[in-house]
């Protein structure tokens, strides 16, 4: 079971030790696909959040399948390349597979959110905004 920290920096962990990655981009791909609380996406969708400026061109595209690829590949070594899951086109986490303390939050409110949420990543302002409300 990979342990997965939102609040404050973004951090994954397996035994208590960080989780490597190949790229920090895989990293937040992950990421991406924790703050969606596993619900699929497309690559489209994906490439528009983490960078909104690409609009899914070729380039982009490329960049993310290799993206997954090291994913699953950091998520193999620690035998956990289950949590990814791929449905046709559409990608999503199976979240029932990690410990999350942004999904103990949404299920128990307690206290744990102080304001900060995966800080290292400008497109999760969006969560943090809400989960102030």
């Amino acid at each position: 079971l990979l342990t997965v920290k939102c609040f404050g920096y973004f951090e994954v962990l397996f035994r208590g030790e960080a989780l490597r990655f190949k790229r920090s981009r895989s990293k937040e791909l992950l990421a991406v696909l924790v703050d969606r609380k596993g619900a699929e996406m497309t690559a489209k969708q994906i490439c528009a959040i983490m960078w909104p400026e690409s609009d899914g061109d070729e380039k982009s595209m490329n960049y993310l399948h290799q993206l997954f690829y090291d994913l699953r590949n950091a998520l193999e070594a620690v035998h956990a390349e289950e949590i990814l899951q791929q449905n046709g086109y559409y990608y999503s986490l199976d979240k029932e597979r990690i410990d999350c303390d942004y999904y103990s939050f949404l299920q128990t409110g307690k206290p744990e959110f102080r304001g900060e949420y995966m800080t290292q990543y400008s497109w999760a302002e969006e969560t943090c905004a809400l989960l102030w409300k």
